[in-house]
């Protein structure tokens, strides 16, 4: 179980928490409808675990970087960072591996969102990963449950969002298991991320200022 969770691990897009250089130019946020990340724009947002638990933290964006040449925007909370990028209506998280004794996982590069696909498509991505010398295969499923219209979050109403639900299983001996649903993330055009409901937590957008 543990080496299916570092296999895991990560793929809860943008909310930091599931498992504890150069200036953006301007044509980042032009082309980047559903990720506005311009450098010093900030995020506010709100975690809530299923026991009530609560955490505020804010997400800026420092800046922007080279990733085996495609340029990513870098959002910060304090102590991590995330890379996102997108291209052509394609919406990318990269991830750094992981190698400790025992497990290595390869750095890799999620696409997390299509703005241009219609309620129902469906796409999806494998994690790789070797745990005590045995190959692992992690399996992501990704649904488009909301094209367009409105969504409210802690009292302010979002027009243009898209609803997306990334659903998880793992190969194991050929036989393919599933974990369910990991979360289901929202965003918002001319804003990016603005709500993740997941079994176990739930972060909401509560301000932002975008540069």
């Amino acid at each position: 179980m543990q080496a299916i969770t570092r296999l895991l691990c990560g793929i809860g897009l943008m909310g930091l928490f599931s498992c504890k250089k150069e200036k953006s130019s301007e044509t980042i946020y032009e082309v980047c409808g559903y990720a506005p990340y311009t450098t010093e724009s900030t995020f506010d947002y709100v975690y809530v675990s299923n026991t009530q638990d609560t955490l505020a933290y804010t997400l800026i964006v420092t800046g922007d970087t080279l990733i085996n040449g495609d340029r990513f925007s870098i959002l910060n909370n304090g102590y991590t960072s995330q890379y996102i990028r997108c291209d052509n209506g394609r919406y990318f998280l990269f991830e750094f591996g992981i190698s400790v004794p025992g497990y290595e996982r390869p750095d890799g590069v999620r696409l997390f969102l299509y703005d241009n696909k219609s309620v129902g498509a469906t796409w999806a991505d494998t994690i790789t990963a070797v745990a005590s010398g045995q190959p692992q295969i992690g399996l992501l499923q990704y649904t488009i449950l909301q094209q367009g219209g409105f969504r409210t979050v802690m009292g302010h109403e979002y027009a243009n969002v898209i609803g997306v639900r990334q659903d998880a299983s793992v190969l194991i001996d050929s036989t393919v298991h599933l974990l369910g649903t990991i979360a289901t993330y929202y965003y918002a055009q001319d804003v990016g991320y603005i709500q993740a409901i997941a079994p176990e937590y739930t972060v909401s957008l509560k301000n932002y200022n975008v540069k």
